[in-house]
Order: structure tokens, then sequence, then C-alpha cells
């Protein structure tokens, strides 16, 4: 844990920023989100961050609440809420739809599962262009009078600000922009399969939506989580549920679109409403509004001052005096301070990059190693259980996508229900717990490969679904106790898009074994995830401040 003495001023109140606008402000006790809370709290605020004191643990004031309970954050929930079931939606449609696109375009199972590369390859770049579009995207001018949709930009002819003074960072306007990029590249997906474009611009399509649900799902797990403290596993439970629905609803109306005589790519107009519906409630959910515009102004006019005096001080020169010094007036004069720094351009007070920080420590790797084969086992199933029943158990074609839809299905229950009773559980019990689940679908592994039933096939296939559910929002929950919340924000979002390469890289490599070997290959494969999974579980501490 850093501290004052080791830790630069700017720095060390960028932090400050970051856990309030998480409601997690633990010296303190803010948890400020919205207007009637920014104004009754905005002194507490900048006398916080004018002592530049590092937050400490203190008795729970700060946060106990769950900031997810006011009114105004329900609306965020939401956004966040249908942007999983977006992402969900997208996820739960090739192991519908991918039988019909190979016969469409005549494609081998090597061939048609590169549309799972695509996907990859656009979860590695949403995941590099993540932080980066956070922090640039949140920068505004500290000197600004009004709040404005678009950051300061340096190009002639698109610049939204003439001043060149000091620049602050608002983390309520870097998330909305973020998070509307990521809607925006799922819009652009649907749009772009709706078409029925040719099987290159398929793929084109799917680097899109990997894009997507890249960024969307890295922010709204790093809200969610840093929102609701001690709940983190039913929120985190309740968040990826809503991905477990939208992933069991697409295969349904997929299969039974597709039964009704419907092309596959007419499925894809229904994705376009929900993406056109997700993206306007960000915009309302996520919205910096002026009560927030104004303590972000505030707090970057204290971060400016501290900067100042940091520099003054290292210097060993006093700070200026008249209107080329920085000043501050009165409580209420944001706008006149602005206008009162120095003159030269400065981003002094924007946070820092901290993907180097979170990456360094060995629990971030291992979690990102774990998710990668999380995530690869649970798209693995769902996108090539339906074809592996189709060769393997001679299902009826108009009624085996519905099998897709009972593991996905599945998996939203586990996510919902065991979701709401992680808390009562504890984490000790919680991580023996995972491994049970894990043991038991190994077992129903077994039972699809060798026993040669519909029925029973799809039944425990659903089994698999529920009892991996949880693992995810477990994962994340564990990560933000034994890792140092300074790398909080950063390591969710990169352990969470990491998982996402992991979604599709696996469910290739099990299209390439269908190809050479056919989809017999599907369930040892299965098996060696799983595997895998246990073992790697077995790294992690059942206690927080315990090591392996």
């Amino acid at each position: 844990m850093s501290t004052t003495e080791t830790t630069p001023a700017n720095q060390l109140a960028s932090d400050a920023l970051q856990q309030t606008h998480l409601g997690i402000h633990r010296g303190s006790g803010l948890r400020e989100r919205r207007a009637s809370s920014f104004r009754t709290n905005r002194s507490n605020a900048l006398a916080a961050f004018t002592t530049l004191s590092t937050p400490t643990p203190g008795d729970g004031s700060g946060t106990s609440g769950n900031v997810l309970k006011s009114d105004d954050s329900a609306v965020e929930e939401d956004g966040s809420f249908l942007s999983f079931y977006c992402a969900g939606w997208a996820d739960g449609t090739p192991g519908t739809i991918l039988p019909h696109l190979e016969e469409y375009y005549g494609l081998s199972h090597f061939t048609v599962s590169l549309i799972f590369i695509a996907t990859a390859t656009g979860f590695g770049v949403g995941t590099i262009i993540n932080e980066p579009l956070f922090i640039a995207l949140g920068k505004f001018s500290v000197g600004a009078t009004k709040r404005t949709f678009l950051p300061p930009l340096s190009i002639p002819f698109l610049k939204t600000s003439n001043d060149a003074g000091m620049y602050g960072h608002s983390i309520s306007q870097g998330r909305c922009l973020t998070l509307l990029v990521g809607g925006l590249s799922q819009i652009i997906y649907f749009s772009i399969a709706s078409s029925k474009p040719p099987f290159i611009g398929l793929t084109f399509a799917f680097f899109f939506g990997g894009v997507s649900i890249a960024i969307i799902s890295a922010q709204c797990n790093a809200y969610v989580a840093g929102a609701s403290v001690r709940t983190q596993g039913r929120a985190l439970g309740n968040l990826h549920g809503f991905y477990g629905i939208g992933a069991f609803a697409s295969p349904l109306v997929c299969q039974t679109a597709l039964a009704a005589g419907w092309k596959w790519n007419q499925f894809y107009y229904t994705s376009i409403g929900f993406s056109l519906s997700s993206f306007i409630l960000l915009i309302i959910a996520f919205h910096t509004t002026s009560s927030e515009f104004e303590i972000e102004k505030d707090i970057s006019t204290q971060l400016a001052i501290a900067q100042e005096k940091n520099e003054n001080q290292d210097s060993g020169t006093n700070a200026p005096e008249g209107p080329e010094s920085i000043r501050m007036d009165t409580m209420g004069e944001s706008s006149s301070r602005g206008r009162q720094l120095r003159r030269r351009p400065s981003e002094g007070n924007m946070p820092k990059n901290t993907m180097r920080a979170a990456l360094s420590h060995r629990y971030v790797w291992m979690f990102m190693i774990f998710l990668l084969f999380y995530t690869g086992s649970e798209t693995t199933t769902g996108g090539w259980i339906v074809t592996y029943l189709l060769k393997e158990r001679s299902a009826n074609p108009n009624t085996v996508g519905y099998v897709a839809s009972g593991f996905w299905g599945g998996l939203a229950l586990g996510r919902i229900i065991l979701g709401h009773a992680s808390p009562y559980i504890g984490l000790r019990k919680e991580k023996h717990l995972v491994h049970v689940y894990i043991a038991i679908s190994l077992v129903m592994t077994v039972i699809i490969w060798f026993v040669p039933s519909f029925i029973g096939n799809a039944i425990c296939a659903a089994f698999i679904g529920f009892l991996l559910g949880p693992i995810f929002p477990t994962s994340l929950a564990l990560a933000t106790k034994i890792l140092p919340k300074e790398v909080h924000l950063t390591a969710l979002s990169v352990m969470s898009s990491f998982a996402a390469i992991g979604s599709a890289v696996f469910p290739f490599i099990a299209g390439v074994l269908a190809n050479a070997k056919g989809v017999v290959t599907l369930q040892p494969f299965m098996m060696g995830i799983l595997g895998m999974m246990g073992c790697l579980w077995f790294l992690f501490p059942s206690r927080v401040g315990m090591t392996v």
C-alpha cells in the first residue's frame, strides 16, 4: 500500500477521486453519486482532496451501503444489466445459427470457426483500447463554464475548447463515452450481420461484436464491483445473470424464428432493436450531470492547486502572487478559479495509466488465465452443443436449438440463485464450492459423451450451465478482496477482457478439432478445459491475506 511520502500528491488525489465516484471512499464516508448527494457533500469532498490523505480502512461507514440502492443509481444499474443482456444475446446466437452459416456459405467446421477468431481479435483490440479510451474521453478543461459532451480535442477543425490551461479528468464522462463506443460497436455488428454480407464481411461484423463486449464487460464489471462493496457477489451475480438471460433468450428466439421460415440474417433485425435500446439507456444512465460536472471541476481545481504547491516545493520557490498564480477565492467560484489556473497547458491531474501496476500482481495473471479457460468452457458448450447433437445424436433440426437455450438458461439461474447466496456462504466455503461445481460439470460432460440419449444430453447441458454460472462473478468478487484497491478498475477490466478472448479462442479450437476428427472430440476437449480450471482454482487463497 502506498503512503503519502512515496506517492505524488496529484496521483494520490486522482486515486481518491476514482474511489469517490465508485462509492468506496473509506476515510470520509463519501457515497455521493448524483445531484443532491453531490451538492450536500461537496465541502467534504474538497476537504478530503485538499488534505491529500490516503484513504484508510474505517469502521465501514463509507463502504457498508450499496450505492446502487439510490434511485438515480438504479438507472445506471439498469443500463449495465441491459448492456450485459445484449452481450449475452450476441454470445448465445452462434450455437444455433452455426449450422445455417455452414449451409448458406458452404463452409467446413474449420472455416466457419473463423468467426470466433474474428471475435477474439475484437476482444483483444477492445482490451487494449479500453483504458486509453476511458482516460482520453474523460478529459475536460477546468476553465470550462459548462459541461460538454465531447472532451477537448487538439484537431483544429474539431476543437471543443479554446482553453489552454489545466485539464481535469471526469470519471463519469470517461465511463459514459467509453460505454457508448462499446454500444456503437454492437450496433455496427448487428447491422452488418443482418445485411447477409459475404463471409469476410460477416467475420468483420463479429470483430465489432468482440470490441463491444470487451469494452462493455470491462466498464460494467468495474462499476458494479466498486459500487456494491459488501454485496459484490450478489451484485455481480445479478449482472452476469442478465448476460445468461440474454444468452438463454437468443437461441430460443432464433430457433423459433428459423423453424418458422425466417432466414438466419433476419434474426439480427431484433438484435439491432435491442442494441439501439441499450445505447439510448446508456446515455440516459451514465451521462454526466451538471452536479457531477461542478464537483469534478472543483476537485480538479484542488488537484491543480496541490500540483502547483508540490512543484513549488520541489523547486524551492514560493508560489507566485497575482493573477498568474493559482488562487482559491471561495468554494463556489469554480469558474473564476478555472480561469486563474496557470496558463501553460498541463495535464498534471489526469489519471495515470495503471495497466503496468495491475499486471505486476501475480494474482491478476492467475485470474486472467483462469477466466480465459472458464469463458472458453461456456462458449464452447453453448456454441457447439447444437452441432454435436445434430451429428452424434441425430437430433431434430427444428428443436435442437432449444438445448443451447437450456444451457444458457441454466447459467443465468446459477448466477442469480447462487449469486444471491454468496454473501451468506463466505469466501472460504464459496471457494471450495467452486471445486464441487467443476467436479459435477466433469461428470455431466462424461454422461453427454457416453450416454446416447438426446433428452439426457440436453438435461446434462442445462446442469453444466447452472453449475458454471456462478464461477465468473465469484472470481471477480474474490479478486476485489485480494487485490489492492488502486488497481481494481484496471485489473477487473483486463481480467474481463482477457476472459472474453477465451470465449472466442476455445470455440475456434473446438471447430478445428471437429473439422479434423469430428464433433465427437467436443466432450473430451471440454473435459480438458474443466480439468485445467480445477487445477488453477487450487492456486487461489481461501482467506484474504493468505498466500499460496
